[in-house]
């Protein structure tokens, strides 16, 4: 099941897209970097959100009034 909706998917190819283009004009590797938010758009889940949404996700601190909702992580 996707986690992102269909404009998250396209911000991201053309993200990624657009990190690969510089990467190519300057020569400079760091343009690999724009296969993170293509692989994210194509699988539907972010890389990034998978490895950071535990330090956002853990449990309630205790006295904490308001509810865990899973979707103020990473916008899932």
């Amino acid at each position: 099941m996707s986690q992102m909706s269909c404009t998250g998917k396209i911000v991201r190819l053309v993200i990624g897209i657009a990190i690969i283009g510089l990467g190519i004009f300057y020569q400079n590797w760091w343009g690999a970097l724009g296969v993170v938010p293509i692989l994210g758009a194509l699988t539907g889940k972010c890389p990034l959100c998978s490895i950071f949404s535990k330090s956002k996700c853990g449990t309630p601190k205790p006295g904490d009034e308001k509810s865990h909702d899973q979707k103020t992580c990473c916008g899932h």
